[in-house]
């Protein structure tokens, strides 16, 4: 069931840590409520496309402006919005995100289509929002979570927002790359790692010795004489995700060794897979 990574770990983790970094999130007091305030105070409408920049997926909360999910430019897709679960707060993101986390990834999913297989082969990431300040001071209290891409230190316009926004061949505007740094990317931008396969591994529990069940899995499968791997944490294990991602290195004149601008340090946390890489 997993998009790409799955909670406390990989992309969507790296987004609520992210978002833990800024100012605590729970509905504010102190401040007199104006009229129609409440939890879904300006909430932000599932199915809605927006054409966020950079500087905003790195934000805590994000533009609710939405635009016709046919227009040139769109850069994500709003896959769930709900309500935080009474008892829960952003002041604790873990916790918080162990609640609507599954949902938001079954909502990702279902948005994507194709197959679980597919789904780790592309680049696909979920971004999470929050409420801004204002909107809290009204009483705001739900959440927002959206599909997008990276493509190099940028987003990738996305030119499919229907169910499924998967290409049935996973092209190299959607499929999974990395950098020289190992920064998730593209393939249609620069890049250095170039993703061969994805396979699953069998078994109910956590392999014992996980890099040598990768290796295996990747045996094969990488056709370069140096190549990487990266294989799912305890966390994503046990949340479903069980895919050994493997990479070829590329070869000058494929684009591949073209130098890529490093990411700022914000960026760079989010960017990264948080899988581990290793030599096959």
């Amino acid at each position: 069931m997993a998009l790409l990574t799955l909670p406390r770990g990989g992309a969507v983790r790296r987004l609520a840590a992210a978002i833990a970094l800024a100012v605590g999130v729970s509905v504010m007091t102190g401040v007199s409520a104006p009229a129609m305030a409440g939890a879904d105070y300006q909430q932000p409408k599932q199915g809605s496309c927006h054409k966020l920049t950079v500087k905003q997926l790195l934000a805590q909360s994000a533009p609710n402006k939405s635009v016709r999910c046919g227009s040139r430019g769109v850069t994500s897709v709003t896959v769930k919005v709900a309500q935080v679960p009474t008892g829960y707060s952003w002041d604790d993101v873990d916790a918080t995100w162990e609640v609507i986390g599954p949902g938001c990834i079954r909502a990702a999913n279902a948005r994507l289509g194709r197959t679980a297989k597919k789904r780790a082969m592309s680049a696909f990431e979920l971004g999470v929002w929050i409420p801004n300040a204002t909107q809290r001071s009204h009483g705001a209290n739900w959440y927002r979570c959206d599909v997008l891409v990276w493509r190099g230190n940028a987003l990738t316009p996305l030119t499919r927002t229907k169910r499924p926004m998967l290409g049935a061949k996973v092209p190299d505007h959607q499929r999974f790359c990395m950098t020289r740094g190992f920064y998730k990317t593209s393939c249609d931008a620069a890049h250095m790692w170039r993703i061969t396969a994805a396979v699953k591994l069998s078994g109910s529990s956590y392999p014992a010795d996980i890099g040598s069940a990768a290796n295996a899995a990747c045996a094969g499968k990488i056709t370069t004489s140096k190549g990487r791997l990266l294989y799912p944490s305890e966390e994503q294990w046990a949340a479903g995700f069980r895919f050994v991602r493997c990479f070829n290195k590329q070869k000058k004149g494929t684009g591949g060794l073209a130098k890529v601008v490093g990411r700022s340090a914000a960026p760079g946390v989010l960017g990264r897979e948080v899988g581990v890489v290793s030599n096959p």
